[in-house]
C-alpha cells in the first residue's frame, strides 16, 4: 500500500467503530456503481466544510480499493445489499488524496504539480515498472498502464478547491492546477483508464473562459443534489434516530442544527450534531472548525453592495415556509441562500465566500475565500 495509491481501508475502519453510532451513507456507492465507466463516470461533489466529504471520500476508496478487503466493514451496511455489491467490491487501483494536505508539503503553489508527478509518478513506476517506462507524467504513466494491462483507476480527490484558497493571489499556481486537472480527467485517454473520478470541494468548478476545462464533470452542488443529496449530511430521521439512541432533546437538536435546505429536503450539519451528542451539549460548533481572523461590519454593507470582483450585485425574493422565512437571493457571481429563522441562522454558498455557513442570535459568520472570517451584525436590513 501506498501514500497515493491503494491506501490502507483504516479511515473508513476508524469511523464505523466510533463511539457514536455510524450512519449509514453506504447507499452513495450504489449510485456511483452505476456511473462506472458511463459518461457520468465524472463527479465534483460541492458541499460545506464539515459535512462528511471526506468520510464519504474514504468510505468509497475502501470499497473499491483493490489492495484491501473490506467485505466485513460493508457486510452490514446498505450497499451489501445492493446487486452491485460484489461487482466492484475491491476491484480497482484507487489513487486518493486530500489536495490541501498534500499542497501543505510544498513551500510555493507553483512547485504543487510537479510534486504530485514526482510522488504519484514513483508509486506508478514502483508498482508497473515495464508498463511506465519512458513516461514522465502520471498521464502518460495511466494511459501506457490501461494500454499493456487494460487496468482502469478510480481517481479520488478530497478538498479539490483548496489551491484557490491557499494560491488565491497567485494565478499562475491556479492556471497550473487547473491546467493538470484537465490533462489527467479531459486528456485524449482519460476515458480509457478512469473507471471513476470523484472530487470533493466547498467549490463549484471553476470556469476561467466561456467553456470550463473540466465539463465533463457532473457537478452534483446545493442546489443541484438529486439523488444524492441525503448522502451529505443527516436528514431529519436519522437525527431523531440518533436523538432517541442516546436520550438528546430532538426539538433543541433541531433549533439548533437544521436549515440546510437541499430542494425541499431539510439537512443538518453532521459535525454539530456528533459533537452535540459526543459532549451531550447542544451548541455551536462549526465556528470550532477552522481557524479564523474575524472582522465585524453590519451586513447591511454587503447587501447593498455594487457589482465588483468581491461585492456582488443582489437580487432576491422573499418565500414564506411556515414559520420560517427564506430568502433565496442570487448573485452575477454565485449563490446565496439565506435561512432566516428565530434564532436567525444564515447559510451562505458563493464562488466569492467560501461556502454556507451559519451563526446563531444576531451575527452570521461568513468564511472568505482566503481563510478568513468576518463575522457581521445582522441589522434586520437586508
Amino acid at each position: 500500500m501506498g501514500l497515493y495509491i491503494d491506501r490502507s481501508n483504516s479511515g473508513f475502519k476508524s469511523a464505523l467503530s466510533g463511539t457514536i453510532q455510524y450512519v449509514d451513507k453506504s447507499g452513495l456507492i450504489a449510485h456511483l456503481n452505476a456511473n462506472i465507466d458511463s459518461e457520468q463516470r465524472f463527479l465534483c461533489i460541492t458541499r460545506p466544510r464539515r459535512f462528511g466529504k471526506t468520510l464519504a471520500a474514504q468510505m468509497i476508496a475502501a470499497y473499491y480499493n483493490r489492495a484491501c478487503n473490506s467485505r466485513d466493514l460493508f457486510a452490514n451496511l446498505d450497499i451489501a445489499r445492493n446487486p452491485s455489491y460484489e461487482t466492484h467490491l475491491n476491484r480497482y487501483p484507487v489513487i486518493f488524496f486530500d489536495v490541501q494536505e498534500q499542497r501543505s508539503n510544498v513551500t510555493r503553489g507553483d512547485d504543487f504539480v510537479a510534486y504530485l508527478q514526482e510522488k504519484i509518478g514513483f508509486e506508478l513506476k514502483k508498482l508497473w515498472p515495464n508498463e511506465t517506462q519512458n513516461c514522465h507524467t502520471i498521464q502518460e504513466m495511466l494511459a501506457q498502464i490501461h494500454e499493456h494491462t487494460q487496468t482502469k483507476f478510480v481517481i479520488i480527490l478530497d478538498e479539490w478547491h483548496a489551491i484557490y484558497r491557499m494560491d488565491q493571489d497567485n494565478e499562475h499556481a491556479i492556471l497550473m492546477w487547473i491546467d493538470f486537472l484537465r490533462s489527467l480527467f479531459k486528456g485524449p485517454y482519460a476515458k480509457d483508464y478512469i473507471a471513476l473520478a470523484y472530487m470533493t470541494g466547498v467549490l463549484p468548478i471553476r470556469r476561467f473562459t466561456s467553456e470550463s476545462p473540466l465539463n465533463n464533470f457532473y457537478e452534483y452542488t446545493v442546489f443541484n443534489t438529486y439523488p444524492i443529496g441525503q448522502f451529505y449530511g443527516f436528514t431529519e430521521n436519522e437525527v431523531k434516530s440518533l436523538c432517541k439512541k442516546y436520550e438528546m432533546n430532538y426539538d433543541e437538536m433541531k433549533r439548533w442544527y437544521d436549515g440546510y435546505l437541499y430542494q425541499d429536503q431539510y439537512m443538518y450539519n453532521p459535525n454539530s450534531v456528533v459533537k452535540a451528542i459526543a459532549f451531550r451539549n447542544i451548541i455551536g460548533y462549526w465556528n470550532e472548525t477552522k481557524k479564523a481572523t474575524p472582522r465585524r461590519r453590519p451586513i447591511s454593507k454587503v447587501c447593498n453592495a455594487q457589482t465588483s470582483a468581491s461585492r456582488p450585485r443582489f437580487s432576491h425574493a422573499l418565500h414564506e415556509t411556515g414559520t420560517t422565512t427564506r430568502l433565496f437571493t442570487t448573485t452575477t457571481r454565485g449563490f446565496f441562500l439565506f435561512a432566516l429563522a428565530n434564532d436567525a441562522r444564515f447559510f451562505v454558498v458563493t464562488t466569492t465566500l467560501e461556502f454556507f455557513h451559519h451563526a446563531f442570535a444576531r451575527h452570521v459568520a461568513l468564511e472568505l475565500i482566503d481563510g478568513t472570517t468576518e463575522v457581521r451584525t445582522f441589522d434586520g436590513n437586508l
